[in-house]
């Protein structure tokens, strides 16, 4: 969808750099995507019931300790399909952890 060429003419294009006082005029898009937890990701527990969480510091409770109740996201499985077409023209879909590697391959083990 384009817009009219007078809606155009009539509207003021952005200034160009944002910086200070005026950064709140500007507006976060925030995307579904956004909000999930990603791989590399930090993430800072709301309670800390049920989870592990470590004291550190002297008297582990008292003044001059700290909680860490802050995990990283790391990925622990992935799961990978493969198309494969066999040398009787067959084509099969599985998954990698199914298959053994060829780590040698010449000419004649594969075409």
């Amino acid at each position: 969808m384009k817009l009219h060429p007078d809606t155009i003419e009539e509207r003021q294009r952005p200034q160009r750099f944002w910086a200070g006082k005026e950064l709140h005029k500007l507006a976060m898009l925030i995307l579904p995507s956004d909000l999930e937890p990603s791989v590399g990701d930090r993430v800072h527990l709301k309670s800390d019931i049920g989870a592990f969480v470590t004291q550190h510091g002297p008297g582990k409770r008292g003044h001059g300790s700290y909680t860490v109740n802050t995990y990283g996201i790391v990925e622990t499985e992935t799961e990978v399909e493969v198309d494969i077409i066999w040398q009787d023209g067959v084509t099969e879909t599985l998954l990698s952890r199914d298959l053994l590697p060829q780590l040698n391959s010449d000419e004649h083990e594969c075409w």
